[in-house]
């Protein structure tokens, strides 16, 4: 079962039968260990190999298998460099041949490439002209690499701009070694993320994804998916007169054991009047559908082909049961128009037209809603629900540091607060909250909604975070 579950979570598209990922899998493993060969290596294969496995071909490879030897064996060692820039502009990976290996291993950086007797030596075998072996050494191999990635170009300059051999040598022994490992931590993180890279590598579409719940009938909860995409990330053409686009791609739903509860396919057709609408606004749509309380796994691609660019958010998500009994809150939405209609259709619900806001970053100056629904209000003699709402914006900071020199305890502060009192002729009521928020400072926040029942005193919170950009 856990064999199964990892696969399925890596497979390409989980939506259909057949897992591409295996088949992907074993092919890249053998031409590995045809083109990467390690005989001592349980996989037949070296550390070139399991990225390749992993990543599929690079988009460039630079390949240096001469070394440069010195008089106390290898000055540098032989190296590959592999850029996977198409997936991140600082995904590079570095592998190194070290003496009496005929196999590359995976290291840190080019640092790493220096001989070990010559990387840290400021002097070279006596005390005359200090640091200028290791720095001619460090400038040849920068000089070579410049123009492969920015990070080497830096590290040349920064080398030139010492005042002297040695304090050349210095510099890089300490700082250049530093960054690779940094560099080499940042991959690791990368790399979990990124899973198995299966399919043609396509420049990423910048998608904000975000959802709510709602309670619904037969002890169901309507899941809202929220998705938008600038319209500038878009590549738009124009036939008679008209500027569209087209987005298509699917989602799927899962269970914790990777199980498929419901898919479905996504297809938009996209226009927009003017030329001017292409570099400014967001394309924003919505995905429905019902499902109990449980655990789930969410894919969801959708691409471009107009602009070869493509999304893909794959996501565990948690829908909590309802209260047995009690008041209780609907998840709050973010939105960017509410309207009352007596319409139906996309973005429409209760009696209102609810345009969402895809993802949690709110500009400083620009009007929002928060929309939610409360459940379970009792009710007075006269039919009436009576109830009040606090609406509250947090945010955590330390208190109690003393010139930055001891630590202080996370304490919450409140930044912004409004009650308001509220009737009404239902159990079930709709609500919502236009915000604009222009003295704060770029920060994330907690936007909380408290409700109490005025009729029996009962109360319900819920929250969800802000960025303020």
């Amino acid at each position: 079962m856990i064999f199964y579950s990892f696969f399925r979570r890596e497979d390409p598209n989980p939506i259909t039968e057949k897992n591409e990922l295996l088949s992907i899998v074993f092919q890249r493993a053998a031409e590995a260990r045809d083109q990467f060969t390690n005989y001592s290596s349980p996989r037949g294969y070296d550390d070139r190999g399991n990225i390749y496995v992993r990543l599929g071909r690079p988009w460039k490879i630079y390949p240096n298998h001469s070394g440069i030897l010195g008089e106390m064996g290898y000055a540098i060692y032989p190296y590959e460099i592999w850029l996977y820039t198409q997936i991140h502009p600082d995904l590079y990976i570095i592998f190194m041949r070290e003496r009496g290996h005929n196999y590359f291993e995976q290291v840190a950086g080019p640092e790493d490439f220096l001989g070990t007797f010559y990387k840290g030596r400021r002097a070279f075998l006596d005390n005359s002209n200090r640091g200028v072996t290791v720095t001619n050494l460090r400038l040849y191999l920068y000089e070579d690499l410049a123009a492969l990635h920015p990070t080497f170009k830096n590290r040349l300059s920064r080398l030139q701009e010492q005042y002297t051999h040695a304090e050349a040598a210095d510099y890089a022994r300490i700082h250049f070694v530093n960054e690779d490992r940094s560099h080499a931590a940042f991959l690791d993180t990368l790399m979990q993320s990124l899973g198995f890279v299966t399919d043609e590598v396509l420049e990423t579409l910048p998608l904000e994804l975000s959802g709510s719940w709602f309670s619904d009938e037969e002890d169901q909860l309507r899941t809202e998916f929220y998705y938008g995409i600038k319209n500038k990330d878009l590549f738009y053409d124009s036939v008679d007169d008209e500027l569209y686009t087209i987005l298509q791609g699917e989602i799927g739903i899962f269970d914790e054991n990777f199980a498929l509860i419901t898919n479905d396919s996504l297809k938009h057709y996209v226009t927009v009047p003017t030329s001017t609408e292409t570099k400014s606004g967001t394309f924003i749509s919505q995905w429905d559908v019902a499902l109990k309380p449980g655990k789930y796994n969410l894919f969801f691609r959708l691409g471009n082909p107009n602009s070869k660019k493509r999304a893909t958010i794959r996501t565990d998500f948690e829908l909590e049961p309802v209260p047995e009994t009690g008041l209780y809150l609907s998840d709050i939405q973010l939105a960017l128009d509410v309207q009352p209609t007596d319409k139906v259709g996309m973005f429409h619900k209760k009696g209102y037209f609810v345009k969402p806001k895809a993802g949690n970053k709110i500009q400083i100056g620009r009007q929002f809603f928060a929309y939610f629904e409360i459940y379970r209000l009792s009710r007075d003699d006269e039919g009436k629900s009576r109830y009040q709402i606090e609406y509250a914006l947090q945010r955590e900071k330390v208190k109690g540091r003393f010139l930055g020199l001891f630590g202080g305890k996370m304490q919450t502060e409140t930044v912004y607060q409004k009650k308001i009192k509220k009737s009404g002729q239902d159990s079930v009521q709709v609500e919502y909250k236009d915000l604009v928020f222009t003295d704060l400072k770029k920060d994330e926040y907690q936007l909380k909604i408290t409700v109490t029942d005025l009729n029996s005193g009962e109360e319900a919170t819920n929250d969800i975070p802000i960025q303020l950009m």
